[in-house]
């Protein structure tokens, strides 16, 4: 059996520079919170993205704990290329009501559990078929939309994520 390994770096300080941005801005520290981010979209289609190596064929669980901001939703998008094709996988979860509201693309799950103090952890499990997954972090503003799906402001509260890779998808 083999073990599973967290691939993200500064799992909790999303204001890194591993963590790139595309419109949008991470605060970390926010509140007196010592993990806790804030991302703050400028405009349509915003992102804090990772990039890894993982296997292909191997299972990825992406896990963020995240809270509502100035929007409910939030989007978890694992993103595979192999050299000619790029596949997008994504979930969204309400952080208002604590439920997954849209899966598209080949997500084979997506779940949502309440953390503690209005936080939930969301989840999406994939397999990879390249190898060299991204994974994006996107408040939204809106559910059901794969690209496109945020406003200039919105903002979430993330305290930390993992991405888990290996033979299953159990944490």
């Amino acid at each position: 059996v083999s073990a599973r390994k967290n691939l993200l770096t500064k799992t909790e300080d999303f204001a890194d520079a591993v963590w790139a941005k595309k419109n949008a801005t991470a605060t970390y520290n926010v509140a007196g919170y010592h993990t806790l981010s804030t991302i703050v979209t400028h405009e349509m289609e915003s992102r804090l993205r990772f990039t890894t190596s993982v296997t292909a064929g191997s299972v990825s669980r992406f896990d963020v704990v995240a809270k509502k901001g100035t929007v409910n939703f939030l989007k978890l998008r694992l993103l595979y290329t192999n050299g000619t094709q790029t596949n997008i996988d994504y979930a969204f979860f309400d952080l208002a009501s604590g439920t997954v509201s849209f899966v598209g693309g080949s997500i084979q799950s997506a779940s949502i559990q309440y953390d503690v103090d209005g936080f939930y952890i969301c989840s999406v499990v994939g397999v990879s078929d390249g190898v060299y997954p991204f994974v994006d972090i996107c408040p939204a503003s809106y559910d059901l939309q794969p690209s496109q799906s945020s406003v200039a402001g919105a903002s979430v509260l993330i305290k930390r994520a993992s991405l888990t890779y290996g033979p299953s998808a159990t944490r």
